[in-house]
């Protein structure tokens, strides 16, 4: 009989010590359902729930990794570091890196993957007082962030409604 494969979140708890400062602690089930732990940190590390959960986002996709798919901008920037940027050159890896943190997360991290659509991205980059070429590298990120991922909506949202409104607007 087909076992469904099923995405976890896992458990994020905190754990007093006997020594030393109290830690969070994620919990999982592996694929034998045999209970997984491990410690994120320590509440000096981590301040708050929200923090710790981030920091665990990596080792949750590692869980999930033959079910897991990216359904947040933030996901999906996350993956790309860790798989497909390590295979670009140190500069490349620095642009990119800068273009993710100082303009894209900030706008788009917390969106859902299929609540991206081609318009709110064209004011954002109209509104962007940068040059051409910077708003284009802009535009296209996501397009090959998507495209090993195969997440077909959202490149199809971001290229092909920004490509046509572009090639309406050459003569201008």
């Amino acid at each position: 009989m087909f076992k469904r494969t099923r995405y976890q979140t896992g458990c994020l708890t905190s754990e007093k010590r006997k020594a030393g400062p109290d830690a969070w602690i994620f919990r999982w089930r592996d694929g034998q359902n045999a209970n997984r732990k491990m410690v994120v940190g320590t509440f000096q590390q981590y301040r708050t729930k929200a923090a710790a959960m981030k920091a665990v986002e990596t080792k949750r996709i590692e869980i999930n990794k033959e079910s897991w798919r990216p359904t947040t901008v933030q996901q999906l920037t996350v993956h790309y570091e860790q798989t497909e940027l390590p295979r670009k050159t140190p500069y490349t890896q620095q642009v990119y890196l800068g273009y993710l943190t100082k303009w894209i997360l900030p706008e788009w991290g917390g969106q859902l993957l299929g609540n991206v659509r081609t318009v709110p991205v064209e004011e954002w980059l109209k509104a962007c007082q940068l040059a051409n070429g910077t708003k284009a590298k802009l535009r296209n990120l996501p397009t090959s962030l998507t495209i090993r991922q195969e997440i077909l909506p959202f490149r199809q949202h971001l290229t092909r409604g920004i490509l046509k409104w572009e090639a309406r607007n050459v003569g201008r």
